[in-house]
């Protein structure tokens, strides 16, 4: 059975990713839950350190620094990523 490469993204360390005009779309939203995958393991790990005990025996999140590259042919199109956070959110962490 084959899945989809966008599916099995939580498996790597470092993630590149390449996205035209409008179909930076779908990888945008993997940039977010790489975001809220890495936080949620920090908060994770810093609770059990804190709790003097081991982070929980599930499958640990691989990625710890993705690459994302969007070629559009209009710079309006990036004032759409900035508007919507993203930029933002990734840059402060």
């Amino acid at each position: 059975m084959s899945t989809a490469p966008a599916q099995d993204y939580k498996e790597y360390d470092v993630l590149l990713l390449v996205g035209v005009g409008i179909g930076a779309t779908p990888l945008i939203s993997i940039v977010k839950d790489v975001l809220n995958n890495i936080k949620q393991q920090n908060d994770v790990e810093e609770g059990a350190v804190e709790a003097g005990s081991k982070a929980n025996k599930k499958k640990p999140f691989a990625t710890k620094r993705a690459y994302f590259y969007w070629v559009t042919r209009e710079q309006g199109s990036f004032d759409w990523f900035r508007f919507r956070g993203i930029l933002n959110e990734v840059v402060e962490y």
